[in-house]
């Protein structure tokens, strides 16, 4: 149970990164990193909205990443604690 654990957890820490990197590319790409995107953001409201939505993309990488830190945490700590158990 706990190496499967460990497994999911490299898997999920895998597509968090992967996400994030997509995301971080797409909206280096749209520029949204540069003073004037945000100083154009009044006047072009919507189209500099719609220019964000990557960003929800590279919100779950990042919670998928955490996730899948924690999960390889508690999958090497469980195995360690099932083997090394009263020894």
């Amino acid at each position: 149970m706990n190496l499967v654990l460990v497994g999911a957890g490299l898997v999920a820490v895998v597509a968090g990164a992967r996400l994030v990197l997509l995301a971080a590319r797409a909206l280096l790409r749209r520029a949204v990193f540069t003073a004037r995107f945000w100083a154009s953001m009044p006047a072009f409201a919507g189209y500099r909205l719609r220019a964000l939505t990557p960003a929800l993309a590279g919100l779950a990488g990042l919670l998928l990443l955490a996730a899948g830190a924690a999960a390889v945490f508690f999958g090497v700590t469980g195995y360690y604690f099932s083997t090394l158990r009263f020894r």
